[in-house]
């Protein structure tokens, strides 16, 4: 698979190149990365960039700062709801993988480029360092879907965390008013959420 944080730095290319062209973004783990294709969608131009790691917090994160301010023709927003993951807290993923790297540190210092997007940022983004520009064919031509074939569940399943009964449901609430507020957002700029599991 893509390393992580690698995938999301293609992403930002395929986020940059049709934040003036796309109508539906999706968003969240690796499960809408390999279950919503965007070249399924007859009616509309999508571009899937869900990656992993991922929580609520990333989505709603990506939601407010890039995908409402930037997407002028924005008409949907697929999201993960991913309950069995809501057990994280918030900034934990984002501080562990995302938040140091120089590129989002800049989006963030521009405002995240609400009063315009510079010509050249698609071309700084691709010339940023990278893995490869194998996977950035992969990620790119498929418009962020990455299907993932799996072999079934395997003779022994192994269970890591039980989501109804767990000693960490007391953040459920955090995760439950974070995806409520991606919803408020998104509703303000007249975007439809669409939660998918």
């Amino acid at each position: 698979t893509v390393g992580e944080n690698y995938s999301l730095r293609y992403k930002m290319e395929l986020l940059w190149q049709y934040h003036d062209s796309a109508d539906v973004v999706i968003v969240g783990s690796s499960r809408p990365q390999a279950g919503v294709n965007p070249f399924l969608m007859k009616n509309n131009f999508a571009v899937n960039i869900s990656h992993v790691p991922n929580d609520i917090y990333i989505s709603r994160y990506f939601v407010t700062n890039y995908f409402l301010p930037l997407f002028k023709k924005l008409k949907y927003i697929v999201v993960s709801l991913d309950i069995d993951m809501w057990y994280k807290k918030d900034g934990d993923d984002w501080n562990n993988y995302y938040s140091f790297m120089p590129g989002y540190q800049y989006d963030k210092n521009h405002s995240f480029w609400k009063d315009g997007v510079p010509e050249n940022l698609l071309t700084a983004t691709k010339n940023a360092p990278g893995l490869s520009d194998d996977w950035r064919h992969v990620i790119n031509d498929s418009l962020g879907f990455i299907s993932n074939a799996t072999g079934g569940w395997g003779e022994h399943v192994e269970i890591d965390r039980d989501s109804i009964n767990s000693d960490e449901n007391d953040r459920l609430g955090d995760a439950k008013a974070a995806l409520e507020e991606i919803i408020a957002a998104s509703r303000s700029y007249g975007v439809t959420v669409i939660g998918v599991i």
